[in-house]
Formats: C-alpha cells, structure tokens, sequence
C-alpha cells in the first residue's frame, strides 16, 4: 500500500503540469508582451527616422554654421524617439495625415527658407527702368488747388 505524502503529491502534480503543457493564459500574456515589445521597438524606430529627416535639413538650413554632424543628428533623433514612443506608443501611424504634411512642408519650404521672398522686379527694380512709374496717385488735392 502507498503512503501518500507531500513529495508523492507534489512530484504527480508536476508530471500532470508537464502533460498538459503552458498555461494558456500565461502563454496569451507572453504573447501579448512580446508583440507590444516589437511594436515599441519598431514605433520607435519609425520616430528615430522620421526625427532625423526633420532635425537634419533642418540645422543645415536654420544653423548651418553650427556643423551639426549626422552622428549628433542621429543622437538626437534618438533621445526624442524615446520620448514620443513613450508618451505616444501607437507610433507614428497615429498622426498619419499630420505628419505627412508637416514632412512635406518642411522638403519644400526648408531649402528656401534663405533665399530671398521678393525678386527685384516684385520690389521695384526694373533693371530696365530703374525709376519707378509715376502714376500721377496722391496728387489729387494738388492738381484741384491749382
């Protein structure tokens, strides 16, 4: 006749654990964990590239002088990365139309950000006329007082 005891009870409660296998519902959380895991690594890796097409012609056009190499944008893009996958762990995906505009402003108006906003004729200066046009405007009072 066997005795049970506690090392008898516990050894055929491990053998029932390996049969039956994982816990399911530790096996869904596992699951859930790694792809919330992967999710943040690539959110984050999508904020990283994003930041370092904005920070990069962005110095080149707003601070040239300063040199800012690609390894300190890289750097830089990699600290605010973090920062925007923290407080907006969806991704960039979440801003979708958003993002796209201000990327898309940024690549066309970046570049011209120092170029002059008027041409010479716009400003007056005809190179052909240099005097500018009298129209006779604003000598209405003299040309009744005479």
């Amino acid at each position: 006749m066997d005795t049970i005891n506690e090392q008898t009870i516990s050894s055929e409660l491990d053998e029932l654990a390996a049969e039956a296998g994982p816990d399911p519902a530790e096996a869904v959380a596992n699951e859930q964990a790694e792809a919330a895991q992967v999710a943040s690594q690539k959110g984050e890796a999508e904020y990283r590239e994003l930041l370092a097409q904005l920070f990069g012609p962005g110095f080149q056009v707003l601070a040239p002088a300063w040199g800012v190499q690609d390894a300190e944008v890289d750097a830089l893009a990699g600290a605010y990365a973090a920062v925007l996958q923290k407080y907006f762990p969806e991704g960039p995906g979440q801003f979708g139309p958003e993002l796209a505009a201000v990327f898309t402003t940024v690549a066309i108006i970046g570049p011209r950000l120092k170029m002059p906003r008027t041409t010479r004729k716009d400003a007056g200066e005809n190179p052909e006329n240099p005097e500018p046009k009298d129209t006779g405007a604003g000598r209405g009072r003299e040309a009744n007082a005479g």
